[in-house]
């Protein structure tokens, strides 16, 4: 950017490594780099971190609905289910207390995990609702056009005060021929006039995406009440 801006003159690989170390110090862009360097970094740690929870999530469950009831729950739930019908009172269900005890018995094991299963939804709840807010990726990278374009036309306002500063440390460099092409101090950048990509009334595509995800998360947030009957009844 520095040499477009300065096209008249000719500069050398040791002068430019000279205002490669002078632009950090300037900061021609403004504070664009840098925000748009932290919005990126925890936009892509945010997503991150909520897909390995996904992942992790899914193995333990996976593990969790593979173990086996323990004989005790198998003769209490076999004892609950079929003494009606053989006693030839087939449509006569168990009341809610007796079948509540007996799956507690069933679900002793499974509910030491409750907790630390309740601890982990809330954190992957939070996180996802950060991607919906001010994490989104989608929201950070779309309109970094328009970002790049705000930095670029920083140094463009700046452009004389820094190549001054410039001339001043790394010294004044010779003339050479004029390139067409540059924008020239106070010039203004074509990518300003670019406009953001429109969302829908719904948001992005990750925020949709996200909270069909954190609604179902947090309908089988209880998992002694959803996850642990489910694998209960599928293995009698």
């Amino acid at each position: 950017m520095f040499t477009v801006l300065n096209s008249q003159y000719s500069f050398d690989s040791k002068y430019l490594e000279c205002v490669s170390k002078n632009m950090k110090k300037l900061q021609p862009f403004g504070d664009v780099p840098k925000k748009l360097t932290l919005q990126l970094r925890r936009s892509f740690v945010a997503t991150r971190t909520f897909s390995q929870a996904l992942v992790e999530g899914k193995k333990v469950l996976s593990k969790i609905l593979k173990i086996p009831p323990k004989d005790k729950c198998v003769e209490a739930l076999t004892k609950m289910t079929s003494c009606p019908a053989c006693q030839g009172l087939p449509a006569i269900r168990p009341c809610s207390s007796y079948c509540h005890n007996v799956m507690k018995g069933c679900l002793a094991y499974h509910a030491e995990l409750s907790d630390s299963w309740d601890k982990f939804v809330d954190s992957l709840i939070a996180v996802g609702e950060r991607l919906i807010g001010p994490f989104n990726i989608e929201a950070v990278v779309e309109p970094i056009d328009i970002k790049i374009s705000d930095a670029i036309m920083n140094f463009q306002e700046s452009g004389y005060e820094v190549t001054q500063k410039v001339f001043q440390d790394c010294g004044q460099p010779r003339l050479g021929k004029r390139q067409s092409g540059g924008f020239g101090y106070g010039q203004q950048s074509s990518l300003g006039d670019r406009p953001a990509k429109p969302t829908t009334a719904a948001g992005t595509n990750l925020d949709i995406l996200v909270n069909e995800i954190v609604a179902k998360v947090k309908r089988y947030q209880r998992i002694t009440g959803h996850v642990f009957l489910t694998s209960s009844a599928s293995n009698p």
